[in-house]
């Protein structure tokens, strides 16, 4: 008999379809996911039937009698060549090898278990070479010994974001903490609809508030004040450009202000080394976009130079960090899985593009010597693997992409619920990621609610890994 596998296929919602629905494909009936409209497309497993395995025969023995007429290197070569193409053949051939030469005694212990070479082979792997460790003892002490070198994203806490900051997804809020050590946290939160900017404590008590100007892309907290990125009002609103202030953090006053007629908005800041403050920069006109980085005096907001990072209908996101400015490329709604950041020197020459599969790359930011973003938005439903924060090492290498599991509790609170990503800061020894959650079919905005994830990162032990052979978090 014929031994039955499953396939994977991609399955695109009929023309007057939608979630709930039974679909008939393949002889099988299949009911359309929740939440899914005509042209949408969803995965299946259909049955496959694998070819029968043939019994012998005479013609097989034929075979058998010409093969042992052949030189030993032609049948070397015709084996090599069947082991390439099959993975049934080449596991066949792994156990016939293991009967019949196995590895010698010597071998074995003072290669393959061997502690002094295997640490040095295990420091160079990844979390998500996790599954070396479950080969024997010997691997697993290994990986064991090694694991501090080895960092991934932990959760350490969570609390939630009172509503009456309007930190809400319809909105244009932002928030950004200050951290200095031996004190507590400072944030400060920004009231789109109010143009007001509150100063909250560690419990996300308001202290005091001041109000504000302009429209707000950005903002960012130092002990020299709080820096509000985005672009000053016009009229007519075209001729806005883009502008950045840095505000006394007690009192509100305007400390210093810089401003660009030649791009539209700044959509990102990142600190950098000599009192070096980066903002990137977005501009269009008549069809024609671009994107520059522009290095400014973090005091006195005074431009020491600038340069041009790309072009596209979006702007990106802006790390600093080991000497580097890292951009990446304009976040696009698209079905393109490839990503890209950009790496430049401090003072603006390319160096290399770091590629991978990266799809809704958001809140680039550089922390513990590893790049962090944000992959995926307002999702619903929810996508498996799409709604992480992903680590990635300096040569763009994914180190690890986590998931926590506040998020996925929250989004499935009910049929329609969602889970977004409002933006991404370093605290200190902590990555804080502000969360949104609510219902997607809800007109009432007051239902959403705000919470702040605190991550840090930490050793790896032995990992548990996914299907696909990703850990998981």
């Amino acid at each position: 008999m014929s031994k039955t596998t499953m396939r994977k296929i991609a399955v695109p919602v009929p023309a007057g379809m939608q979630g709930g629905m039974e679909l008939i494909l393949e002889s099988l009936k299949v009911t359309i996911p929740q939440g899914l409209r005509a042209g949408q497309d969803f995965y299946v497993l259909v049955p496959v039937a694998a070819p029968p395995r043939m019994a012998p025969s005479a013609s097989s023995d034929r075979i058998a009698e010409r093969l042992q007429r052949l030189p030993p290197n032609v049948l070397i070569s015709l084996v090599a060549e069947a082991c390439a193409a099959s993975p049934r053949m080449c596991a066949a051939v792994d156990k016939a090898t293991a009967e019949y030469d196995p590895v010698p005694h010597w071998a074995v212990t003072s290669v393959l278990t061997s502690a002094d070479l295997l640490v040095p082979i295990m420091e160079h792997l990844k979390i998500r070479h996790g599954a070396v460790a479950s080969v024997c003892k010997a691997w697993e002490q290994a990986w064991q010994a090694t694991s501090e070198r080895r960092c991934r994203l932990r959760h350490l806490s969570s609390f939630p974001i009172p509503d009456e900051y309007g930190l809400l997804p319809a909105s244009k809020d932002q928030l950004t903490v200050l951290s200095e050590p031996g004190v507590p946290k400072t944030f400060f939160a920004y009231s789109f609809h109010e143009h007001e900017v509150k100063v909250l404590n560690d419990e996300m008590s308001c202290l005091r508030s001041f109000r504000v100007g302009g429209t707000i892309n950005r903002m960012a907290a130092t002990p020299a004040g709080v820096y509000l990125a985005g672009h000053s009002d016009s009229i007519p609103p075209q001729d806005t450009e883009a502008e950045l202030r840095l505000l006394d953090g007690a009192t509100g006053e305007q400390l210093a202000r810089w401003t660009d007629p030649a791009t539209d908005r700044v959509s990102g800041m990142a600190f950098g080394p000599d009192d070096t403050l980066y903002a990137l920069c977005f501009g269009g006109d008549h069809g024609a976009y671009w994107s520059k980085v522009v290095a400014l005096d973090a005091s006195t907001l005074e431009k020491r130079f600038e340069f041009f990072v790309g072009g596209g209908r979006t702007s990106g996101a802006l790390a600093v960090g080991n000497g580097a400015v890292y951009v990446s490329e304009p976040y696009i709604h698209s079905t393109s899985p490839l990503g890209a950041i950009r790496v430049f020197t401090l003072t603006g020459e390319p160096l290399r593009v770091l590629q991978g599969e990266w799809q809704q790359l958001r809140d680039l930011c550089f922390f513990r010597d590893h790049l962090f973003f944000s992959r995926g938005e307002a999702i619903w439903p929810y996508q498996e693997g799409r709604f992480k924060v992903v680590m990635l090492d300096l040569q763009g290498e994914e180190v690890h992409a986590y998931e926590d599991d506040e998020w996925r509790a929250r989004r499935e609170e009910s049929e329609n619920g969602f889970v977004s990503f409002a933006g991404m800061m370093v605290s200190g020894s902590e990555l804080l990621v502000h969360v949104i959650s609510g219902d997607a079919k809800s007109y009432d905005a007051e239902s959403d609610q705000a919470f702040m994830t605190v991550l840090t990162t930490g050793p790896a032990a032995v990992v548990a890994l996914s299907r696909d052979n990703t850990a998981n978090g």
